[in-house]
């Protein structure tokens, strides 16, 4: 029986199986048929959706829509659900989480399942018992064979598909969550073993989105004397424009915008949406030095590993060679997912009780 690997990243969550002769990315479906995952959820005043669904809602009722559940794994209230009663942020997490599961065949079949986490969940002791006691608890109720829990950064250093890195440096893993940015330091000496992490309050997904938004929607404003803002329903169609634009790395963008008397164009170039993000990459680049300067653990010569949902950050990596950054990896999409589920394949064995 395979082992499944699921990566917990509320920018886009990811799965992959591994059995003794293969490994493979796993996709998500929903209800809809997307694939893609982000850790959002929405309720219209009846019932919850959660993930892409949830996300396209963001602009239309952001009042109903909340992405912090996963960061703030926990009992307290939330800001959404039913009047009077919101849910709380474990139970966000509980119904998603059910979906994620119902969305992949191979969680019925998987003999063992890995469970790779954010590093902002393991930072310490009290964190640690809360957050991954309540996800163990979500992976009781949902029935799957747990063989273990790994952190993210870890995890995705495991994944085959990536690159090799150099095993008598130090290696720093980069990756972007919806609600800041985690660095990760990695010894490599024997073992991979976390040395120091850092979490990034300002650097995540959704904040550089909604500057992003906000910036090419000006642009579009100057372009076409159309304002996005005029309807939520515009706002939230040029939003997945510019997420998709920003995601496929096209060098260019057409954003179309109709309404019932016309229609309005812009062609974007890349060189703009790095135009755009530059003020969030120096952030994220300044942040990444002061963290390597501070750790006691951390050395000039360390090799950075960026996860995809870094790497695709337009003007990163040439910030960071400017910054002093030459020993540079790209992990694959999924490299988690992938990561954790090869070493559940090859090293762990389900737990008989989750107590």
């Amino acid at each position: 029986m395979a082992t499944l690997g699921i990566e917990l990243c509320d920018a886009a969550f990811h799965a992959a199986s591994c059995d003794a002769q293969h490994l493979r990315p796993l996709a998500i479906s929903d209800a809809s048929g997307h694939t893609d995952w982000p850790g959002y959820a929405y309720h219209d005043g009846a019932k919850f959706c959660f993930g892409r669904s949830a996300e396209d809602q963001r602009f239309v009722y952001p009042r109903r829509v909340t992405h912090t559940f996963w960061a703030r794994l926990a009992h307290e209230p939330s800001t959404i659900g039913p009047a009077g009663k919101p849910a709380a942020y474990s139970e966000l997490a509980y119904h998603f989480f059910s979906d994620i599961v119902r969305g992949l065949p191979a969680a019925a079949t998987a003999g063992r399942t890995v469970l790779a986490v954010p590093g902002s969940y393991l930072k310490d002791a009290a964190t640690e018992e809360e957050k991954i006691g309540l996800l163990l608890g979500i992976a009781g109720d949902l029935k799957l064979p747990v063989a273990g829990i790994v952190d993210m950064a870890c995890a995705a250093l495991c994944d085959p598909r990536a690159p090799g890195f150099n095993p008598a440096l130090p290696v720093m893993v980069v990756d972007l969550h919806l609600e800041g940015a985690d660095v990760t330091l990695l010894g490599t000496d024997g073992r991979l073993e976390r040395k120091d992490f850092i979490h990034l309050p300002q650097s995540g997904y959704a904040q550089l989105l909604k500057h992003l938004t906000g910036t090419m929607g000006n642009r579009f404003l100057r372009h076409t004397a159309f304002d996005i803002l005029e309807d939520g329903r515009i706002e939230q169609s040029f939003f997945r424009q510019t997420k998709d634009f920003l995601l496929t790395g096209a060098a260019e963008h057409r954003f179309q915008i109709n309404t019932a008397t016309r229609n309005y164009e812009m062609l974007a170039k890349r060189e703009q949406l790095a135009s755009d993000a530059l003020a969030f990459v120096t952030t994220l680049v300044q942040g990444l030095q002061s963290f390597l300067h501070n750790s006691p653990h951390a050395t000039e010569a360390c090799t950075l590993a960026l996860t995809d949902r870094a790497a695709g950050l337009p003007g990163l990596e040439a910030r960071l060679h400017a910054a002093g950054f030459h020993r540079l990896l790209r992990l694959p999409i999924g490299a988690a997912a992938c990561g954790a589920a090869r070493i559940g394949e090859t090293r762990l064995t389900p737990a008989a009780e989750l107590a």
